[in-house]
Formats: C-alpha cells, sequence, structure tokens
C-alpha cells in the first residue's frame, strides 16, 4: 500500500532529524547536569525529535493560525503579521513544556506534571510572551507617532523598533525563561528566585539567547521580508488566488524557523537552571533522579 506523499515527506524529514541527533542525547552527570559535551542546537533537535508528535500539532496549528490571519487581513485590512496571538502563545508554552520535560527527563504521565502544565503556561504567557506583546505594541504606536509628528517617513520605523523589541524580549528572556523549568522541579520554583538566577547565569544565557533565540527570530523575520521582495505573500491565502503554494511553504519554513528557535530556549534556561541549582547545591540526591 502506498503511503501519502505528505507522510512520505514527515517521515523522511524526521529521520534526517533522528540522524542528527541520534548522538546528541542530552547526557547529565552524576549531579543531575546536562553536560557541554552536546551543543545547544544538537540539543535542542534531539528535544524536536523526542517530542515529533507535539511539534507536528504545534506546526499544523500555527499553519491554521496563518491561514484565519491572512483571511482576516483579506476581509479587514489588518492583520497581526507577527502572529503574536493567544492562541499562538498557548501553542509556544505548550511546546516549550514538552521540550522542558524531555531535557528535565521528567515523566511526561506522571500526575504531579499533568497538574504543572497549566502552570508552566500561565508563567509563560503572562511572563514573557504578554510582556512582549505590549511593550512591541506600545513602541510601534510610539514610534509612529513620534515619526509623523517629524515629518519622517514611516519606512524607517523598523531601524528604530527592531532594537526595542530585541532588548525587551532578551529582558524577559534572562529574567524569567528559568521560572519555567523551575516550575516543573519545584525547586526554588519562585518568580524572585527567578530573577536572581537569572544574574546569576546572565554570562551562560546572555550569548545563547542571543546568538541562539533572537537570531533565529530575526531570520524567520528576514525571510518574510527576502520573500515580500521577491513579490512572494508569505501567507497560505492571498486575496487574489486563494490558497497560495509558495506562500505556504515559506509560511510553513518560517514556522519550522520559529519551532527551533523554541527548542533552543528551552535547551537554555533549562540548562541555566540546573548549573544555578548545582552551584547552589540544591541537587540533592532525591532530587538527582528527576533528572537521570
Amino acid at each position: 500500500m502506498v503511503e501519502p506523499c505528505g507522510n512520505n515527506l514527515l517521515g523522511v524529514a524526521f529521520a534526517f532529524l533522528l540522524k542528527v541527533s541520534d548522538t546528541a542525547k542530552t547526557d547529565r552527570n552524576e549531579t543531575g547536569q546536562m553536560t557541554e559535551t552536546k551543543s545547544t542546537i544538537s540539543r535542542a533537535v534531539a528535544a524536536i525529535v523526542a517530542s515529533r508528535g507535539m511539534t507536528l500539532a504545534y506546526l499544523c496549528f500555527v499553519f491554521l493560525i496563518g491561514v484565519l490571519q491572512s483571511r482576516e487581513a483579506e476581509d479587514t485590512g489588518f492583520s497581526l503579521e507577527t502572529g503574536l496571538t493567544i492562541g499562538e502563545a498557548f501553542a509556544e508554552a505548550g511546546l516549550l513544556y514538552v521540550y522542558c520535560l524531555f531535557l528535565l527527563g521528567i515523566e511526561r504521565t506522571s500526575a504531579e506534571t499533568r497538574k504543572s502544565v497549566w502552570q508552566f503556561t500561565a508563567r509563560y504567557v503572562l511572563l514573557i510572551f504578554m510582556p512582549f506583546y505590549l511593550i512591541s505594541f506600545a513602541a510601534v504606536f510610539g514610534v509612529i507617532y513620534a515619526m509623523s509628528s517629524l515629518l519622517t517617513p514611516l519606512e524607517g520605523t523598523l531601524v528604530l523598533l527592531l532594537p526595542i523589541m530585541v532588548t525587551s524580549y532578551l529582558l524577559l528572556l534572562l529574567g524569567f525563561g528559568t521560572a519555567l523549568p523551575s516550575k516543573l522541579v519545584g525547586t526554588q520554583a519562585g518568580i524572585s528566585e527567578a530573577l536572581r538566577r537569572g544574574w546569576r547565569q546572565f554570562r551562560y544565557q546572555f550569548p545563547r539567547l542571543l546568538v541562539g533565540v533572537v537570531a533565529l527570530n530575526l531570520l524567520a523575520v528576514a525571510v518574510q521580508f527576502l520573500a515580500e521582495g521577491f513579490a512572494i505573500n508569505p501567507a497560505p491565502v492571498s486575496s487574489e488566488d486563494g490558497f497560495d503554494l509558495p506562500g505556504s511553504l515559506i509560511h510553513l519554513g518560517v514556522r519550522c524557523i520559529d519551532m527551533l528557535a523554541l527548542a533552543v530556549l528551552s535547551v537554555v534556561v533549562c540548562e541555566a537552571y540546573l548549573r544555578d541549582l548545582r552551584a547552589q547545591g540544591e541537587l540533592i540526591s532525591k532530587d538527582v533522579e528527576v533528572f537521570s
């Protein structure tokens, strides 16, 4: 029996990722710390492969969101092109959740783990996603208002907005990123502790968040701008032709980049959290079982 072409392509893609990550399993030493023998990207790929069911569900969901946003733009002339919607926030939180579970070695089926999913999601949405969305929203209108008052062309707004958005996103991740894995483990799980931990682990987190997570997000934005430069609408649906295959492929590619950025983020915050616990002497024998 011949399988559908889409299933074959997905199977080939995950088989390739599996080959890339077969030696990228997250190593943990006797203290429970993820070792540095594997790169951040290889561990991110390992998390993606191990959670491929959730990864596929995420990609399907955000693709559907893209279709709905395209229809919204067609009907009303307004669209959240960055994809920052509440639905996507929950999808991102769910993906981060399963990646962190894998990286921390926590069983997804345990009762305590199932109870923590909503608390984990609330932390991501309220501490990282929504503040960044509100800051970006305020920055857009503030910059546009300032430039229009100065009679300055609005084409240069992106130059002013990027530093604001990158800085705010980095600060939110540095301050609250480790609050996500801490909620799953339960050790030093307070928000104030996450802020202090973010400062202590600044030297570890900052370059990896900047070169990994932020750079991937900027790459996703660049791909969309590049597509528009070639007169390709990076959306699944166009007002002229309905379903747009080139736009759909570009949109899916952008979502894959976003997904990789989330995987890298999960690696960085989990590793920073475990590093700090180890430095504080909090990884006692009973806790090591969680990470084994």
